[in-house]
């Protein structure tokens, strides 16, 4: 039996379609693009994307406004 580790921090924002695959750690306020498959440990504050997911800016305070809003 195998066993994976997933951690999601507060305020991940997943669209569509992404997918988070083995021992991962997923940092606070990121965002993670559709159809994205993440492989690898994401900072917090980032917006990633792709297969496998890298990261595309390091700033994700455009989606995330006020203290539990979150604006597309």
């Amino acid at each position: 039996m195998f066993w994976a580790l997933l951690i999601l921090e507060n305020r991940v924002v997943m669209f569509p379609g992404s997918k988070v695959v083995g021992n991962v750690h997923v940092g606070n306020n990121v965002v993670i693009a559709a159809n994205s498959v993440v492989i690898n440990d994401i900072p917090n504050n980032c917006i990633v994307g792709g297969i496998p997911a890298r990261i595309l800016s390091e700033d994700s305070s455009i989606f995330f406004i006020g203290r539990n809003n979150v604006v597309f």
